[in-house]
């Protein structure tokens, strides 16, 4: 499986641009601002799901989760020592709903969404 932080980056032009135009749309700031952020972010992908359940630098911030995927798949929070957006990925659930493009798609739409929620700069 191709390392998924890597993919987020990758195909954020493209993904900014089916956010622009379908109906699954989410109201995202302008190319830049979104990139700066992006730019902040550090993606972690646990191995095991006992790992990303006792993560003791998620216990300390308060953290967003996808109503998508519920809590097992991933969280985002706000790191408001170092000023950067963490967000955790669970491998597994990660794996297990990564089946086609379009799950894909909608798994990288729901960690913009979740970016976005948690950034207290936008």
């Amino acid at each position: 499986m191709e390392d998924l932080p890597i993919t987020i980056l990758s195909r954020f032009d493209e993904l900014y641009k089916t956010l622009s135009h379908e109906e699954e749309r989410i109201a995202v700031p302008e190319r830049e601002l979104m990139l700066e952020t992006l730019k902040r972010c550090s993606f972690r992908m646990f191995e095991e799901t006992d790992e990303y359940f006792t993560s003791e630098r998620a216990k300390n911030f308060p953290h967003y989760i996808s109503p998508t995927f519920g809590d097992h798949a991933f969280r985002v929070y706000y790191h408001s020592y170092s000023s950067k957006i963490y967000i955790d990925l669970n491998r597994e659930p990660i794996q297990a709903i990564r089946i086609t493009r379009d799950t894909e798609k909608t798994v990288l739409c729901e960690i913009i969404r979740s970016i976005i929620l948690v950034d207290p700069t936008i």
